[in-house]
């Protein structure tokens, strides 16, 4: 069980191993996440400057026009990201280092789902909390569970950590 969970995420640490994954693993996902990203952005009219929390060694939104801040907690994603130019930061997507209101938007794609329950709480409340007053907070998970329901091919899946799974429906938050 966790010995397997932390081999695998031990080998998917090299991000040339976690693209080649996630090619295979879900086909035609990256494309999407594209897709979505640039029509949630036109949509809502969302701006810079923007965050994306857990973006891994890449991310979608530089595709959408934004150049974000990325965070993730891994330094190897970290170097891989800030080579294409970007500022990459190292820590927990519960302890983001920004100020209150820092961002205009600030993204979650992919993450929460590797998250138990009480450690994605806290994520989106930090999300929430560098989000600038009437700026926008927009997660999308692939695998999280629609609306609470515990769907059990979902939740195998939510505790893999993998990509595959559920659908996806966009979540978009004002800040207030």
């Amino acid at each position: 069980g966790r010995a397997v969970k932390r081999a695998i995420y031990g080998v998917l640490e090299f991000p040339w191993v976690y693209r080649a994954a996630r090619t295979l693993l879900s086909p035609g996902a990256d494309a999407s996440f594209a897709r979505i990203t640039a029509e949630l952005k036109e949509r809502f009219a969302l701006c810079p400057p923007a965050l994306d929390v857990g973006c891994g060694p890449a991310s979608t939104l530089p595709a959408a026009g934004l150049e974000p801040v990325d965070v993730d907690l891994s330094a190897r994603y970290a170097r891989e990201f800030s080579t294409g130019g970007l500022q990459s930061v190292i820590e927990s997507a519960e302890c983001l280092p920004f100020r209150d209101g820092e961002f205009a938007t600030v993204w979650s794609i992919g993450l929460l789902h590797h998250l138990a329950d009480e450690a994605a709480r806290v994520a989106v409340g930090e999300m929430r909390r560098v989000c600038a007053p009437g700026g926008s907070v927009v997660i999308l998970d692939p695998v999280m569970c629609a609306a609470g329901k515990r769907i059990r091919a979902c939740f195998r899946t939510r505790l893999l950590g993998r990509w595959r799974g559920a659908g996806s429906r966009p979540s978009v938050r004002k800040c207030s």
